[in-house]
């Protein structure tokens, strides 16, 4: 089956507000801009399979259970705030995407 921009965008904004997740969180947590999340929500723009993974990898979803009909219901546990999940990152990870989303704050 092929996913058209806006269906992948519906997915999204299901599988992010089941996250309780921002725009801002996943564009942070996926190391891309806020303008970009909209647009691919949106159906705007099409991601390329690296961005794809990068926000799968923010939503905490694999491709299968994103792909899955229809999208869960279930309560998820979800972490308080977008900082712990940034703090239980390893490897850098964390202070790569701090670093990013200082840059993209200073561009505004």
């Amino acid at each position: 089956m092929t996913w058209t921009p806006v269906e992948v965008g519906e997915r999204l904004v299901k599988w992010r507000k089941l996250r309780r997740l921002t725009q801002k969180d996943v564009a942070i947590l996926a190391g891309i801009s806020h303008n970009t999340v909209f647009l691919y929500e949106s159906g705007r723009s099409a991601m390329s399979m690296e961005r794809f993974l990068w926000v799968l990898e923010a939503l905490e979803v694999t491709p299968e259970r994103f792909f899955g009909t229809p999208p869960p219901k279930e309560k998820k546990v979800v972490m308080r705030n977008v900082k712990e999940r940034l703090d239980a990152l390893d490897d850098g990870t964390a202070d790569r995407l701090r670093a990013k989303a200082d840059r993209l704050r200073r561009k505004k």
